[in-house]
């Protein structure tokens, strides 16, 4: 065979295999983009068919409760962690915010853990770890361990740490805030953007024994995750939750504060109930 036969024949195997490359890319490509698009479509924004909810009921439930209680200051935000779409009610200026900030310190101090500024083990003043506090904090609302905290934090990091995630309103001085804000929190909690895996266990688990049970907590039936933290003072009580089952989840927050007086935490444990009763039946149908 002379050199010209062999060097067409190169040329046309050459030929052959780029046509079969340019085939084999073009078929992969457009699997490796229907794979891309299935994974853009699970995106939350496009969640509202899935995930549809009863709106009209929902906002009817909750304007109720509200209308039917003129004494009591009420705020409700809910948050879909599923769709992202937000439900707003009643009042929506700053109130303070008692003992619900202390899921502001807690995520502060376990981010700053998490860059190695502290540790879990460490020991304030030589008296309890940071861990110990925590949970203190966290589970019996301890001010104590609140205000140790705050000190090893100091407020001008916590009010710059909650304006970084957005959390405007939040004053740290005075513990004021609006309830979107916290709802904002917990949100970004839940979906792992504030802490890492290990952090973000250790602070559920917190939250799940939590005291102040009687409000949220109370109307949520077994079988149903919830993880929360409540605040009181004389005059206001606020709950804030994110309530899981299976697949669906989301964020109730409520703060609620008395205008004539001191808080009829009995009242208020009615309230709470009739909020969260109507956030149930419209995520899970219960």
């Amino acid at each position: 065979m002379g050199k010209f036969s062999r060097h067409l024949i190169f040329c046309c195997v050459a030929a052959v295999m780029a046509m079969f490359f340019v085939w084999y890319q073009g078929n992969h490509s457009s699997s490796a983009s229907s794979a891309r698009a299935t994974v853009q479509s699970r995106d939350p924004d496009n969640f509202q068919g899935i995930y549809k909810i009863d709106r009209a009921g929902l906002d009817t439930d909750i304007r109720k409760v509200i209308d039917d209680n003129p004494r009591l200051d009420i705020g409700v935000c809910i948050v879909d962690l599923q769709t992202h779409q937000t439900y707003r009610y009643g009042e929506t200026a700053r109130f303070e915010g008692a003992s619900i900030s202390k899921l502001i310190t807690a995520t502060a101090l376990l981010n700053k853990i998490e860059m190695g500024q502290f540790d879990l083990n460490d020991r304030l003043d030589g008296s309890k770890t940071i861990r110990d506090l925590m949970t203190s904090m966290i589970v019996d609302s301890d001010n104590e361990a609140w205000a140790q905290l705050n000190t090893t934090l100091g407020k001008p990091e916590l009010s710059r740490y909650a304006h970084m995630l957005g959390l405007e309103s939040y004053v740290a001085e005075q513990n004021t805030l609006i309830v979107d804000d916290i709802a904002k929190l917990l949100t970004k909690f839940a979906e792992q953007k504030l802490l890492d895996q290990q952090h973000s266990d250790l602070l559920l688990s917190l939250m799940k024994d939590a005291d102040m049970q009687g409000f949220i907590v109370k109307a949520v039936p077994k079988g149903i995750n919830v993880y929360h933290k409540g605040g009181y003072l004389a005059d206001r009580l606020h709950d804030a939750a994110i309530i899981q089952k299976g697949d669906r989840s989301y964020v109730l927050v409520i703060f609620s504060k008395s205008l004539t007086g001191t808080y009829d935490y009995s009242k208020g444990s009615q309230v709470f109930g009739a909020i969260t009763e109507a956030t149930l039946e419209t995520f899970f149908g219960i």
